[in-house]
């Protein structure tokens, strides 16, 4: 009978689980593929266009991460105020999480004012950083729109309206794929715009996207409420526990991402071939990690819901489901990476590959290994999620930014420098540092849960 009982209340919750993971799963995934899709329009430019791109990447990705890390307090405080049962609290958070986001968009329009600065500090050609500059400036106009759509969408998913949240990425999505093309390279008698219709397609959908999450929310939380004045929702602690939340998740990302660079260049004094093998690694781990990185932002807003209701067992629960879900991806995953690592490596690097055959297979043997290591990678998201739902935001910045300084950046070093092993100490420095991580995460999530008291 307790069985029975057990099986009826983890039934509704698994199906929650996986409506979450499968929502933050889509609005990422599409994202990516979004992301991809405009790397081809763009390679198709001239010489300059290209580089400058490149430049472009580099200081976007920089910004967002910065600002995405310091926005997941939304997600955290949106999914506590979920599980509290509280619409009125729902919108304190709503309305103090777009305020929020004022501060939030000076950060990347003081990175990008200073940007052709950094770029001719580290030697890069005049002629690319002024182009990469202009576009740069013009995206000035989309950052704001830009971190308004991940504020709603964070916001939206926490309160477990996933259904509106997915079919604006789709939407959004669906007009890039589309528009994209023609506002570079133009069509038939519209010339295009070159690297800038790529920014101003930005500008367009988010626009859109923006409005339509202003729509939503206005009927859906504020037009049926009696508040008088929404500017007496603003209150300083709220700020004050949105900055508290989100300056470690930014730290710990920006610290991740600035350790990679770091790799990049130490994998690029092996010469170009080796980075050629990094980087048909990196484009293929980024898409198969994608389904396990997830894990994380699922965690956050499922573990937040049962820590708002004050309910252990159902961040336990839905870890657990989560830690299934992985495990279910992990077998499908792993087979095509072990058994199509060929398909994948010839088709990326094409017929005219400088690659030797013996550097193509040990470029396979890598994504091989990869595809092996994503066990590992399901604890690390998961635990790491649930942590942040449970609002211990800074074990995870603390294991996370000592791993990628103290572990990961002077093993690459020592494995792919000093030893001469180019790639394949960068690809064992990550697999060393994620088990590392996956166990110290899993220990303190284990810890936290038995502290937590309701």
């Amino acid at each position: 009978m307790k069985s029975a009982n057990i099986q009826l209340l983890t039934f509704p919750l698994f199906k929650n689980t996986l409506k979450v993971y499968s929502s933050c799963l889509v609005t990422s995934f599409l994202s990516l593929l979004g992301y991809i899709i405009s790397v081809l329009y763009i390679s198709k430019l001239n010489e300059n266009a290209i580089a400058a791109s490149g430049l472009i990447e580099s200081s976007l990705a920089t910004t967002y991460v910065v600002c995405f890390g310091l926005l997941n307090s939304v997600t955290l405080l949106s999914a506590k105020s979920f599980g509290e049962k509280n619409p009125f609290k729902s919108i304190e958070i709503l309305i103090n999480s777009l305020v929020y986001t004022i501060p939030v968009v000076l950060i990347p329009c003081f990175i990008i004012y200073y940007s052709d600065s950094i770029f001719l500090s580290l030697g890069q050609p005049k002629e690319v950083v002024s182009y990469a500059y202009q576009v740069l400036f013009i995206s000035i106009i989309d950052f704001p729109l830009a971190i308004l759509s991940f504020t709603f969408s964070q916001f939206l998913l926490a309160q477990n309206y996933q259904k509106i949240t997915v079919n604006i990425t789709i939407f959004k999505f669906s007009i890039q794929v589309f528009l994209c093309y023609f506002m570079i390279h133009g069509f038939a008698d519209f010339k295009g715009f070159g690297l800038n219709g790529l920014v101003y397609t930005w500008i367009l959908t988010d626009l859109i996207a923006v409005l339509f999450y202003i729509t939503f929310c206005y009927f859906k939380f504020l037009k049926s409420t009696q508040i008088s004045s929404y500017s007496s929702l603003i209150k300083l602690g709220t700020l004050l526990q949105l900055f508290k939340l989100g300056i470690p998740s930014a730290i710990e990302s920006s610290s991740v991402i600035l350790v990679y660079s770091f790799i990049i260049v130490i994998i690029g004094w092996s010469g170009v071939h080796e980075l050629t093998m990094q980087q048909v690694i990196n484009q293929y781990a980024n898409i198969f990690t994608t389904p396990f990185s997830v894990l994380m932002s699922a965690g956050a807003i499922l573990a937040g819901q049962g820590y708002g209701e004050l309910d252990k067992s159902k961040i336990s629960i839905h870890r657990k489901n989560l830690l299934l879900i992985g495990y279910i991806q992990f077998i499908f995953i792993c087979a095509v990476l072990l058994s199509s690592s060929n398909f994948l490596v010839r088709s990326y690097i094409g017929s005219e590959s400088i690659l030797t055959e013996h550097e193509i297979w040990i470029t396979k043997l890598m994504l091989s290994l990869i595809g092996i290591k994503l066990i590992f990678d399901i604890y690390l998201w998961t635990n790491m999620g649930c942590l942040r739902g449970m609002f211990d935001v800074k074990s995870p910045m603390y294991i996370q930014v000592l791993l990628a300084y103290f572990i990961q950046l002077p093993c690459c070093y020592i494995l792919s420098y000093n030893l001469g092993y180019g790639v394949t100490g960068f690809v064992v420095a990550n697999i060393i540092v994620t088990i590392l991580g996956a166990f110290l995460m899993n220990m303190r999530f284990k810890q936290q849960y038995i502290n937590i008291c309701f």
